[in-house]
């Protein structure tokens, strides 16, 4: 009988460790992997490569509400065999967000929404240009849903769908004739997945 009372009382104590996760007053400091993307198809042999890696920062300013910012970094290439071209893209800027968890248990489901401003840099190499670079910058709007569960008080893993609406001005190339050299704008929405890890720390 003690052996049970013993059990149960270390079980309501570790389970309210873990409910206490999303408590005001803490902090929470994580990353995020998403866009992960790899194509090799195509009569030209086309092959490409993109992902996304989000270093976050967030406090709980009230029970289960989180504001953060995450510094997103992105990166992708594209290469064509024939004709011979290749491009690569890097994308890094700064992300405020803001996050709402629900229920009382170790799986908590959440909704949000996320600003992102970032810079751009494109790198372009062809047989017939030669070299060239633009830079220029992006903002994105991107609400979305998750599951987070915290294995333990201070250890959180999470999923979670966002719905990206995207407007990017890519600039000029450095090397091309100014009546030729600028992009028109890109507006672009998507979904795109995300897997994150999390620690927590405070009260």
């Amino acid at each position: 009988m003690k052996k049970y009372l013993l059990t149960s009382l270390l079980l309501l104590v570790g389970c309210s460790f873990v409910w206490s996760q999303t408590e005001k007053g803490r902090w929470q400091i994580g990353s995020q992997i998403g866009n992960l993307r790899y194509q090799n198809e195509g009569q030209y042999a086309q092959k490409s490569f993109s992902g996304t890696i989000t270093p976050t920062l967030g406090y709980f300013v009230a029970k289960n509400l989180l504001l953060g910012t995450g510094i997103p970094v992105s990166y992708s290439t594209s290469y064509l065999k024939s004709p011979d071209f290749k491009s690569y893209q890097l994308i890094y800027g700064l992300s405020p967000f803001v996050n709402y968890y629900f229920g009382k248990g170790p799986l908590k489901p959440y909704i949000g929404a996320a600003y992102s401003y970032n810079r751009t840099v494109n790198y372009y190499r062809s047989f017939l240009n030669g070299e060239s670079k633009a830079t220029g910058y992006s903002t994105t709007i991107a609400p979305h849903a998750g599951v987070a569960y915290f294995i333990t008080r201070n250890i959180g893993l999470n999923v979670g769908l966002s719905y990206t609406i995207q407007h990017m001005e890519v600039g000029f190339l450095d090397n091309i004739p100014a009546n030729q050299q600028s992009f028109p704008p890109v507006d672009s929405k998507f979904f795109s997945m995300d897997f994150g890890f999390q620690l927590y720390f405070g009260r």
